[in-house]
C-alpha cells in the first residue's frame, strides 16, 4: 500500500521503499512443573528502514528511515506465570515493562511503558467460566498539547467469558450444543489512543464503543 499512489494525491507512494527489518535479542529463565509455569524474559529489538512520512516533498510521500541512518530501539522485561490450583481451577498473569528510543527524525512509539494481565478460570463438566483484568499504562503523548480529543490515559479493562454445554436442554448428545457469553470492558472505560497526527489535527482518537456484550450458540447435528 505504501508504494501506491493515493487518490486524491495528498500522499504519494514510493515504489523504491525497502522492507522494514527487525533484529531481536532475548534471554529467558523459566520454571515448569505439572502445576506451575513461570518465566522472565529480557528482550532488545532494533527496527531499521522504518517506513515514515517524507514531508520534504510535495505532494507528501514516504521513505525509509535508513536514508538518514535512523533506527528505533525497544528494550524491556516481561514476567509471566500460570498456576493450577486444582485440576479445574487456574490463575494466570503477566507484566511487561518496556522503553523505546527513536533517533532524530522518527516519531516515538505510542506503546505504554507498563502493561499487565491477571485472570482466573474454572471449568466443570457442563462448561467453563473465566474473568481477566488487563492494564495498559499511560501512553506517551506525541504532541505537547491536545488539540481536539482528550489526553490518552491508563486503561483498566475487565472481560468475562462463560461457556455452557446446553446439549441436554436441546435434546442432543453431550457436546453438541454450546452457548457462549462474553462481556468486554466491564467497567465501561473511555479509551483514547494517541496518534501521529500533525499539528492542527486531533492527537488522539476514541477506541472502542464502551462496554460490549456478545453471545453465540453452536449446534452440531
Amino acid at each position: 500500500m505504501e508504494s501506491d499512489i493515493y487518490d486524491p494525491p495528498s500522499l504519494v507512494g514510493n515504489k523504491n521503499l525497502k522492507p522494514e527489518t527487525i533484529t531481536t535479542y532475548d534471554a529467558q529463565l523459566f520454571y515448569h512443573d505439572p502445576n506451575t509455569y513461570a518465566a522472565v524474559t529480557y528482550f532488545n529489538s532494533t527496527i531499521e528502514d522504518l517506513i515514515i512520512y517524507n514531508p520534504g516533498v510535495f505532494p507528501m510521500s514516504l521513505m525509509n528511515s535508513g536514508e538518514n541512518g535512523s533506527e528505533h530501539k525497544f528494550e524491556g522485561i516481561e514476567f509471566e506465570a500460570k498456576r493450577f490450583l486444582s485440576s479445574r481451577w487456574h490463575v494466570i498473569g503477566s507484566f511487561m515493562y518496556q522503553n523505546n528510543k527513536a533517533d532524530v527524525g522518527l516519531s516515538h512509539s505510542v506503546v505504554p511503558e507498563n502493561m499487565g494481565k491477571l485472570g482466573t478460570g474454572y471449568s466443570w463438566d457442563g462448561g467453563s467460566a473465566s474473568i481477566f483484568y488487563t492494564y495498559y499504562g499511560t501512553p506517551p503523548i506525541i504532541d505537547s498539547a491536545v488539540v481536539v480529543n482528550p489526553k490518552p490515559s491508563a486503561v483498566n479493562l475487565i472481560s468475562m467469558n462463560v461457556r455452557l454445554d446446553t446439549s441436554e436442554l436441546m435434546g442432543l448428545k453431550k457436546g453438541r450444543s454450546i452457548l457462549t457469553l462474553r462481556v468486554e470492558n466491564l467497567l465501561n472505560e473511555k479509551i483514547n489512543v494517541p496518534t501521529f497526527a500533525y499539528t492542527g489535527s486531533p492527537n488522539s482518537f476514541p477506541y472502542g464503543p464502551g462496554i460490549m456484550f456478545f453471545a453465540g450458540l453452536l449446534i452440531q447435528f
